[in-house]
């Protein structure tokens, strides 16, 4: 058969076609899977998953022909591993392979072919190059009695199968697990008699671009987990190799991403396969594949085995506050997996030290270590609270966790399970908190079978607490927690065991062996009364005595269990070293402490000595202030404590790198008591110097400045960043950045800043949606900074925070971290990150107050200084205060009283059609009778606002030119304007009239649409003043008479609407309006409305302007009751009056800008005009950002004219203005009228030596007056 039409809509290639010769099969419709399969090793065997084993028919068989062989599309492999970069959350299950979805059945693709027995092999192969192994997925999986589905690679060295009739399942869905290499085959095996046909479809073939297991010939180890990671056989893990075997790797979303889980106990104790894990790795359980026992067999990387696995699981129970989810596999794991149930514990208690047992990063199994109390927040929190969702583990000291490793489970020291692993942070190199779902929390969950694990672990209801790991194949099986070294010489120690069988123990086999001083005892245990618990004792000891042993069981039926060797010490001389392991960090140079405490815990006095081992970072032991060099404690009395430090220097290092050392004390008076704690350092890396900033000029994150990144991207999908082209984009619940470490050991008065946009071109976070910005502490503590909330109106533009640094923040190792909490898919974006000294502005104006005559100027300067020690950001913004009516505008601006320039609708206006006669979609309010500015200055005032302007109707009816050719939903023009009209940045001559209530200036794109929307707006019509933009139409044959005329009038020009109707395709009479647009030589515009009819629908349309390009302009109304008979509405064109010679600069510590102030009288007419110069900084100072200063012009009329000299206004210059001006000057005489009359040499004033010139001018020829005036 031919496929090649249907795979290249799929984007695949077909090398072979081949015709089928069995009759025609059932038709169905495959459902779409996200479903999982296994990595597993090229050396396993064939029977991988549970099935029957076998060899393909085919391998025995000549057959005639090659199967079909398809080949998958290219993988972007780099573009997925930076995606998985970009993602890398324990939070976000691992990825490891990428999906091909698919349609191929027994009845549409695949080549068959007839054997002589009757039977039918059909096989279909699939190519994807360069992936390390494939996987697929089955949205049907219907197999009859007899035959058989295998799977292998090209070289046949890796066979799975045979899966047979024994692997349907009610819901038809199946998973193989990945078969290495980059080609596969399907081979399906039907013998001839069988009850019904098989049904078989692949839906989604998976390609493996991580070699999770190393398979490449120069692969180092076995996974891309880190090297502080502990393989889970190590000698730490000797005491967990129960709970162990209870924990497994999960394949799932969609055969492309890894977990961790661990079988769990129930309270009947019969092997229901409850499988715990992780809420948020849920999702397509009907495919996953659960892999047991993949370990290294010691401590070293060896590959462990990958064929335990079992196929499918049930969700049961499932509640997001815990993270929890609890399922139960399809298949119970065989005898030989030899799989063990957790216990757990369901109070909500913490406990002193924790275990994790997982597969980080989809490696073999490794065990991690906390030996401090684990504390109760929130996800991702730090508050501490009983009442919380989650364990926090600060940091673990030994070991640690990755992405991979969510699900796995925590278990307390009584080997409990106490919670799953939901996310954090915690790496080799990052020594911060990981977050576990509280078991406690999920038992009761959201109260309903579905939301809580009690109704499935606990089903008859005991009341249970706790349960502990249970080994069925075990036999008779011994739970012993060991003895502590005890001080008691008097009274005999019990010893007590729960001892479980599959068979009747005998009960004189029962045996408690110990040893003291190499001579051999016995006691028999005997019942406690408590189910399955019993005790034996060992008589009490004298000080300095060790005991050994073990306990032994037997049942009848032969088998037993013995545990290990056991010993404690009856207390002489013995101490404490707390704690057990230590853990800090610092930056390069630091020197750093470790504080450890000793405790005299036996019985005599004792001293002890103090050394270190495994030192490669320089280290030493000092006393507990730090100050001097030790190596000994000298004398403690019994219970006495003696606190000392270990000092560490962090050489040159990156960040993240370790140095692990040792301290141990040793008893002089008995040097068999030893302690010895971990001492753990890791580098901060070599901290930045102030100032640090980023302004992400390219779409990558600087590692210089940043050391960690989860989920956090650079693209431009923020609108008007501040420093383009980027800026930092938030949106993931998790999504976190943090920096490299700043060195903030200075005084004070270092500030941080940042700008940010919600929502920007992206996705509106909601309320919980917030975007965080945190510091590192002096303490070693992360604290809150800033947050911005999801709540919020989205924006289109950014805000500038700036935040005076705490005085906790001034430490060589301070850190910024920003991240996003709540729910994905919302958009925070950040740009402009700054921390430097703050700035101190001032300047040497408060205010500018200037009088001119009509047509002068004058001039001054602003002088902005920094006398702080952080350099200072600036830019000036000047408040339009442009005409005498502006004085209104402002006062109402200055009240609050004037609209925005625009306002939109929270629901986008819907397009109209001609079905729809009245729009009922109603905008927002017109509040005020004023609004504006726009950017380019322009308000409107309107004809309600006292002092507003006055409607005075211009009729043009009967003496204006009438325009022809307008109809439905057109336009005509060009019409002369008359005079030159500016008009925003351009100048116009002449204009279109639109029949839908506008006219425009071009270009006259959509110009005869007829659906109104908000303003301004870059979709088109644009550059166009509407006085009442909806779908009118002036040939309505139920309204006749409609028209519209124009005629300059005076200086102006009027186009006149007369009778204009409304469309209506039902007979509807009066739904017509009378309106008229007034434009001025100054550029100013009128609107004014004589009348409408009844019937108009002036809730339907749009009145306001906006300029050529749709992104500026004013918006009056929009689809709000606002049009009434006898309305004006005025826009005002600005003429400017005060100019700035700059809008912006930088000003270094201890310097000045200065600023060139133009005040111009020039277009003015006399009377006051007010304005503001915005300065906005980054001084942190409240009040100095913005820094205003008020200007003010009085602008007053010409002076008269008058003749230089002449002061006494006889109209000629003689001796007798010389005697005026005398006596002016020395007795008090009228003043010269004006007064620069009598200034005649030119000096700016009047004085005696004006009299002077005059006489030299008049009696000796001396200079005219004023001649020397330029």
């Amino acid at each position: 058969m031919q496929n090649v039409q249907r795979m290249s809509a799929l984007g695949l290639e077909s090398t072979t076609s081949a015709g089928k010769s069995h009759s025609a099969r059932r038709g169905f419709v495959a459902a779409l899977l996200a479903a999982l399969a296994l990595v597993v090793f090229a050396s396993i065997p064939a029977a991988a998953q549970i099935s029957n084993g076998g060899t393909p028919p085919s391998f025995d068989r000549q057959l005639r022909s090659n199967s079909e062989r398809l080949v998958m599309p290219p993988v972007d492999v780099q573009a997925l591993l930076a995606e998985d970069a970009a993602d890398e959350s324990k939070a976000l299950p691992f990825r490891f392979g990428a999906p091909f979805d698919v349609n191929y059945s027994l009845e549409n693709s695949g080549t068959w072919e007839d054997l002589a027995d009757g039977g039918r092999i059909w096989r279909i192969t699939f190519s994807s190059p360069g992936a390390y192994s494939i996987n697929l997925i089955y949205s049907r999986y219907r197999l009859p009695e007899g035959a058989q589905l295998f799977v292998y690679n090209s070289d046949r060295s890796h066979v799975i199968g045979a899966f047979t009739a024994k692997n349907n399942k009610p819901h038809g869905e199946m998973a193989t697990q990945p078969v290495f290499g980059d080609e596969v085959t399907v081979e399906y095996y039907e013998p001839a008699a069988v009850v019904y046909e098989g049904e078989l479809t692949i839906s989604r073939v998976v390609h493996a671009y991580k070699d999770i297991f190393k398979t490449a010939k120069d692969a180092l180890d076995f996974g891309g987990s880190g090297s502080c990671n502990n393989n889970v056989n190590c000698p730490e893990g000797a005491n967990w190799q129960k709970e162990k075997r209870s924990v497994a790797m999960v394949l799932l979303s969609g055969g492309t991403r890894w977990c961790s889980g661990s079988m769990i106990n129930n309270v009947r104790q019969d092997k229901t396969p409850y499988f715990l894990t992780a809420n948020h790795c849920l999702g397509s359980s009907n495919t996953w594949i659960i892999m047991f026992n993949y370990e290294s067999p010691n401590c070293s990387n060896i590959n462990g085995p990958t064929f335990m696995t079992v196929q499918g699981t049930t969700q049961k129970a499932a509640y997001s506050t815990s993270d929890v989810g609890l399922l139960l596999l399809n298949e119970a794991p065989p005898d030989s997996y030899k799989v063990t149930f957790g216990g757990w514990n369901n109070l909500n208690t913490n406990g002193d030290s924790a275990v994790a047992i997982h597969h980080p990063a989809g490696d073999i199994k490794k065990i991690s270590f906390d030996y401090d109390s684990y504390e109760s927040t929130d996800y991702l929190g730090s508050t501490v609270n009983s009442s919380l969702s989650h364990w926090r583990i600060g940091v673990w000291e030994d070991g640690t966790t990755e992405g991979g490793s969510s699900g796995s489970p925590l278990y307390n020291k009584q080997h409990q399970v106490v919670g799953q692993l939901h996310g954090g942070w915690a790496a080799c190199n990052d020594l911060r908190a990981d977050y576990y779902g509280k078991f406690s929390l999920s038992w009761n969950g959201g109260g309903t079978p579905s939301t809580r694990v009690k109704d499935w672990l606990d089903p008859d209801n005991t009341g249970a607490t706790s349960m502990n790991t249970w080994d069925p194949y075990a036999g008779v099986q011994i739970v012993h927690t060991p003895l502590n070294d005890t001080k008691d010489s008097v009274n005999a120690y019990p010893v007590v065991s729960t001892i479980t069988a599959d068979a009747a123990l005998i009960a004189n086999a029962l045996l408690l062996k110990y040893t003291i001083n190499f001579v051999p005892y016995l006691d028999t245990l005997v019942t406690t009364g408590n189910p399955n618990e019993y005790v034996g004792y060992i008589p009490a000891q004298s000080p300095g005595t060790e005991i050994n042993y073990y306990l032994e069981a037997h049942a009848i039926n032969g088998k037993a269990d013995t545990t290990a060797t056991y010993s404690f010490r009856v207390i002489d001389y013995a101490m404490l070293l707390t704690p057990s392991a230590s853990s800090t960090s610092g930056a390069v140079d630091d020197t750093v402490f470790h504080n450890f405490t000793l405790t005299n815990d036996g019985l005599f006095n004792d001293s002890y000595n103090l050394s270190l081992t495994g030192v490669n970072w320089a280290t030493g032991i000092y006393d507990n202030a730090g100050t001097s060099v030790i190596s000994s404690t000298g004398t403690l009395a019994p219970n006495a404590i003696f606190n000392f430090k270990v000092r560490v220097i962090v050489p040159l290092s990156s960040y993240g790198q370790q140095d692990t050392s040792f301290v141990t004390a040793v008893s002089v008076a008995e040097p068999l008591v030893t302690k010895t704690s971990s001492v753990r350092t890791t580098s901060a890396g070599q901290p930045l110097t102030l100032p640090f900033v980023d302004t992400f000029p390219t779409t990558t994150l600087e590692v210089a400045k940043w050391v960690y990144n989860t989920g956090a991207t650079i693209d431009g999908v923020g609108t008007s960043e501040p420093s383009a082209l980027y800026s930092l984009r938030f949106n993931g619940s998790a999504d976190t950045v943090m920096s490299q470490a700043i060195d903030m050991e200075v005084s004070e008065g270092v500030n941080f800043s940042y700008a940010y946009e919600r929502t920007g071109g992206g996705s509106s976070p909601e309320t919980g949606d917030d975007l965080i910005i945190e510091y590192f502490n002096d303490q070693g503590n992360w604290v809150e900074l800033s947050r911005q909330f999801g709540s919020g109106a989205d924006m289109t533009a950014y805000a500038t925070v700036t935040i005076g640094a705490p005085l906790d923040a001034y430490h060589s190792a301070f850190r910024l971290r920003l991240r996003s909490v709540g729910a994905s898919d919302d958009d925070w974006f950040v740009d402009d990150i700054g921390l430097d000294f703050g700035p101190e502005i001032a300047v040497n104006h408060a205010s500018f107050d200037e009088t001119v005559a009509i047509g002068d100027s004058t001039n001054e300067q602003l002088i902005i200084s920094n006398s702080g020690l952080g350099g200072l950001n600036y830019s000036l913004v000047l408040l339009p205060d442009f005409s005498k009516r502006m004085q209104l505008f402002s006062d109402l601006a200055a009240s609050g009283q004037v609209n925005p320039a625009s306002v939109v609708m929270e629901q986008p206006l819907l397009p109209e059609s001609k079905a729809q006669e009245t729009s009922n979609q109603r905008g927002p309010e017109v509040v005020y009778d004023a609004g504006g500015p726009d950017n380019f200055g322009y308000y409107w005032v309107d004809s309600d606002q006292p002092g507003g302007p006055v409607y005075n109707w211009v009729d043009i009816e009967g003496t204006g030119t009438q325009v022809t050719g307008l109809a439905d939903d057109n336009f005509v023009g060009p019409f002369p304007i008359g005079f030159s009209f500016a008009y925003y940045d351009s100048v116009y001559t002449q204009f279109y009239i639109a029949s839908n209530g506008y006219i425009g200036f071009g270009p006259t794109t959509d110009y005869d649409g007829l659906t109104n929307g908000g303003l301004p707006s870059n979709a088109t019509p644009n550059n166009a003043i509407y006085w009442c933009w909806d779908d009118l139409n002036i040939l309505d044959t139920d309204n006749p008479g409609g028209k519209v005329l124009y005629q300059v009038v005076g200086s102006d020009l009027v186009i006149q609407f007369e009778k204009y109707p409304e469309y209506n395709s039902n007979a509807v009479v009066g739904n017509i309006i009378t309106a008229q647009i007034i434009l001025s030589p100054s550029g100013n515009i009128k609107i004014q409305y004589e009348s409408a009819g009844a019937n108009m629908d002036l809730l339907g349309c749009t009145i306001g302007m906006e300029n050529k390009n749709g992104l500026d302009g004013l918006q009056v109304a929009l689809n709000a009751a606002y049009i009434h008979a006898g309305l004006a509405v005025e826009f005002t064109k600005p003429a400017q009056w005060l100019y700035l010679s700059s809008l912006g600069g930088s000003v270094a510590p201890g310097t000045a800008d200065t600023i060139d102030l133009l005040f111009s009288s020039a277009d003015l007419d006399t009377g006051i005009y007010k304005s503001k110069i915005n300065i906005y900084n980054n001084d942190p100072v409240p009040g100095n950002n913005p820094l205003v200063v008020p200007a003010k012009l009085t602008v007053t009329p010409p002076p008269p004219p008058y003749t230089c000299g002449d002061c006494d206004n006889s109209t000629v210059v003689n001796i007798s203005d010389a005697v005026y001006l005398i006596a002016f000057v020395f007795s008090g005489g009228p003043a010269p009228n004006p007064l620069m009359s009598a200034d005649a040499d030119c000096s700016g004033g009047v004085s005696i030596s004006d009299a002077v010139y005059l006489i030299a001018y008049v009696f000796s020829g001396g200079p005219s007056p004023c001649a020397a005036c330029k």
